[in-house]
């Protein structure tokens, strides 16, 4: 179980070179890739975590960009998605610190159901005067995944931030500062 990911994360990320790219590369990525599905995810099954990455580093080849990079844009993208599918969540949530200090528990509560020892990312947070700070720990190197989704259940909430990130692929410290307007200088 420990390789396993959900199908949604996969076909998605389909969805996503396609529109970002074209189905051209979506196809000559696939190819490349050599995948044991062949690029065939369905939502609801679950796949190999090195097949996600195989396919974000054949498209950082084909596109000349970097996997942290495409890893991050496709978690900002990945967020708006589950925002989507998952309205009552993050509309149940009135700021994005309690969308994310509740999603750890939550996800481990529905894995559970599905598996016997899911080895899900870890996520830790303390509150702080000005912000938050989350840590992330996983056994697959998707650090920077986790980096658009923070950064994006941010902006969804329309709550400007500083993000200070520390770490590696397999963890990484968040600082989030939440950034308040200054007051008009001009004394009126």
């Amino acid at each position: 179980m420990s390789e396993a990911m959900k199908g949604v994360v996969f076909s998605e990320l389909l969805d996503w070179i396609e529109q970002c790219h074209g189905v051209e590369v979506l196809d000559e990525v696939l190819l490349a890739a050599e995948l044991p599905c062949g690029g065939a995810y369905t939502s609801a099954a679950t796949y190999d975590w090195r097949e996600l990455t195989a396919i974000v580093d054949v498209l950082a080849a084909r596109t000349g960009g970097e996997r942290a990079a495409i890893l991050h844009a496709y978690g900002r993208h990945l967020f708006r998605v589950f925002a989507g599918r998952f309205a009552d969540v993050v509309g149940a949530a009135a700021t994005p610190y309690d969308l994310l200090a509740g999603i750890g528990a939550r996800i481990e509560q529905e894995v559970a159901k599905l598996y016997s020892e899911p080895q899900l990312p870890r996520f830790s947070f303390t509150l702080t005067g000005s912000g938050l700070v989350l840590e992330y720990r996983s056994m697959r190197p998707l650090a920077d995944l986790a980096a658009g989704l923070v950064e994006a259940c941010f902006a969804h909430y329309a709550v400007p931030v500083a993000i200070r990130a520390d770490g590696d692929a397999h963890q990484r410290r968040f600082e989030i500062t939440e950034l308040r307007e200054a007051m008009c200088p001009t004394g009126r």
